[in-house]
């Protein structure tokens, strides 16, 4: 392999660094780096190699241990069931596995009720799919829930922050999950009939159709929860709410 003409900017595998390489095929910045990523990759093989050993060697101890065997311990039938010892422990409760109390500490389970076990016929089934995502097809502009709504901007992305509901990008855009937004709002008292109130009122509304003072409206609407919208930098409150509520206290 030729030298290149024009130094080639790589990095070090070994080491990390920066350097430049006079081949295509260099990968490290030096002989030193080089030497120790052949001994490292060399040990990360032998390392799998070792661990693959041992796992061979574990399974051949079970089988070994356990062949010729005419009972079991509660540990070892859920070792060789590859279960814990609560399920086995359930599983003899049940009896769908046969075992015999030889002492208040020694369970022992036969051989054959292992295999009349091993008989049942059970259907398999899969894992359960993960739940999937709804899918959201109807989407609002922040123009349009704060028009629909009569909330400010920054209370809105406040109330989308909070409760996470979902959004995403159309272009320079930023929409809102319809389904949740109105979810949110229908929780917190704004159901249909109250969107598409026509009759709202202010504070001075409130003090001149109540006979309210203004200390007391903000108690009142805060205390049964009013329904309320903004419009034109003023806030109103649902009439159809407040009635409700004054009819009851008479």
């Amino acid at each position: 392999m030729t030298k290149s003409k024009l130094p080639i900017k790589k990095i070090c595998e070994y080491c990390g660094k920066e350097f430049e390489a006079g081949r295509i095929t260099s990968r490290c910045c030096s002989g030193y780096c080089n030497k120790r990523a052949y001994k490292d990759a060399k040990r990360k093989k032998t390392v799998v190699t070792v661990e693959n050993l041992t796992a061979q060697k574990k399974i051949e101890k079970v089988g070994n241990g356990f062949s010729n065997r005419q009972c079991f311990s509660i540990a070892e039938a859920a070792e060789l069931l590859g279960k814990c010892r609560q399920t086995i422990y359930n599983l003899v409760y049940s009896g769908m596995i046969e075992a015999k109390r030889i002492s208040s500490r020694l369970t022992v389970i036969p051989q054959k009720s292992i295999d009349a076990f091993l008989e049942i016929k059970v259907p398999y089934e899969p894992f359960p799919k993960k739940k999937e995502h709804t899918i959201i097809s109807d989407w609002y502009t922040f123009e349009e829930i704060t028009e629909k709504y009569g909330i400010q901007y920054g209370r809105l992305n406040n109330i989308i922050n909070k409760n996470r509901i979902p959004k995403k990008k159309a272009g320079r855009t930023t929409l809102i999950a319809k389904n949740r937004i109105d979810d949110y709002f229908k929780r917190h008292g704004y159901d249909e009939a109250v969107i598409h109130l026509s009759e709202w009122v202010s504070i001075s509304d409130l003090k001149e159709i109540y006979g309210m003072t203004e200390t007391s409206a903000y108690s009142f609407l805060s205390e049964n929860n009013i329904p309320k919208k903004q419009k034109d930098g003023k806030r109103y409150y649902s009439k159809w709410h407040i009635d409700k509520i004054k009819h009851k206290e008479q």
